[in-house]
């Protein structure tokens, strides 16, 4: 049986760190809005926000979202090296180390490929010697949180989006 899957991920910049990283079905608003939160509620919010140029983070609730939490998204131009250079690595060593081997792993459910994704980067990402700083992402984080603290409930609520429904119109009699 052949499962189709996407990985949200946000990385550090600095330290090359992996904040989070989910398993979800499809790359959509919901997944990738849930992984912003998860790193927000654990590490704080960071004032600027590098951002592939995927649809779902140009929607209105994405932006919006982004901008209530004081978060300025950094624009980037389409196949732009300088600045995907981080994420696209990662990218390669997730498809090298991650997907290429479950083809010899059960996976029962999404649980169990949460839990393989987690080991999976926990030992290439965040146990990987960088060259630059000659030190490990996990070294350099050392669970540092960052100034920008914010309540889970406003993190939350920032996402949400108001929107006024209409009732059909009444079929003619």
């Amino acid at each position: 049986m052949k499962i189709t899957f996407h990985v949200p991920t946000v990385l550090e910049d600095v330290s090359r760190a992996l904040l989070v990283a989910l398993v979800a079905l499809t790359p959509d608003l919901a997944a990738e809005v849930r992984v912003i939160r998860l790193a927000a509620r654990r590490w704080g919010l960071c004032d600027r926000f590098y951002a592939d140029r995927a649809t779902v983070f140009d929607t209105p609730a994405f932006r919006s979202g982004l901008a209530q939490l004081g978060v300025q998204r950094i624009l980037v131009r389409y196949r732009n090296t300088e600045t995907n250079g981080d994420i696209e690595a990662y990218y390669c060593v997730l498809a090298a180390w991650f997907t290429s081997r479950l083809r010899r792993q059960r996976v029962v459910d999404l649980q169990r490929l949460q839990q393989l994704l987690d080991a999976s980067v926990g030992t290439l990402n965040q146990g990987h010697r960088h060259r630059g700083f000659a030190s490990t992402p996990r070294e350099v984080l050392a669970d540092r949180v960052l100034s920008r603290q914010v309540p889970s409930a406003r993190i939350d609520d920032s996402f949400l989006q108001e929107r006024l429904l209409k009732a059909p119109p009444r079929p003619a009699r």
